[in-house]
């Protein structure tokens, strides 16, 4: 269940990180990306530092959702709602 809010938490990440980069690096502007991570506000100041934060990100979502892929299918329920 751990990994379930876990996955959750790393997807809402990912959607943060994304809106912040699309706001703040638009059009090739130099400023600074702010998102939260369990409440608490994080700064990003360079566009290739969001991109190497947002792939780790999607690392941990592809291994957490392969992980599931590997339970059976009457415990993948629990992990998934």
């Amino acid at each position: 269940m751990a990994d379930h809010f876990y996955l959750t938490e790393l997807q809402q990440l990912r959607h943060d990180v994304i809106a912040a980069m699309r706001t703040t690096f638009s059009g090739g502007k130099r400023a600074t990306a702010e998102f939260s991570i369990r409440n608490r506000s994080h700064r990003m100041e360079s566009l290739e530092g969001c991109r190497k934060l947002l792939q780790w990100i999607n690392e941990e979502i592809g291994r957490l959702e392969s992980v599931s892929k590997m339970v059976p299918t009457r415990h993948r329920a629990r992990l998934t709602k």
